[in-house]
């Protein structure tokens, strides 16, 4: 009797669908020059983005954007990217904040570590008035 209820149990898990695995894009925001995570800190991830052309010119560029903080651990997650979707950029919504140069191929679901480098005034100044 037990040993057919234990049967049938285990039988019955076998059979349950397996959930999907989870989508999604983590990254996790650390400062360039201390090497410390950046809590609270808020970044946006461009992804999708379809240009159409007309003739020879671009005459529609439309992205999808998403903005969230990092937690404590310095981490964001962006739930919204699926297998299908592109990651083309992340921002620091900071001004006087910029990500070091990108390089690693993006593999969804994945993760990476951007450093981000703060600015002095002059930097600043510089890719304001740069023309």
């Amino acid at each position: 009797m037990v040993k057919s209820i234990f049967c049938f149990a285990v039988a019955a898990f076998l059979l349950l669908p397996l959930p999907s695995l989870a989508q999604g894009y983590s990254v996790r925001a650390i400062d360039a020059k201390s090497g410390k995570v950046l809590k609270g800190f808020k970044i946006t991830m461009r992804y999708n983005c379809i240009a159409r052309k007309g003739g020879t010119k671009i005459v529609d560029f439309h992205c999808e954007y998403v903005s969230r903080k990092t937690g404590s651990d310095g981490i964001v997650h962006f739930t919204e990217v699926s297998s299908q979707s592109t990651i083309d950029a992340f921002y620091s919504w900071r001004v006087d904040y910029e990500a070091v140069e990108e390089t690693s191929a993006r593999v969804i679901p994945g993760m990476e570590t951007i450093e981000f480098h703060h600015m002095s005034l002059g930097e600043l100044l510089y890719e304001i008035f740069r023309g």
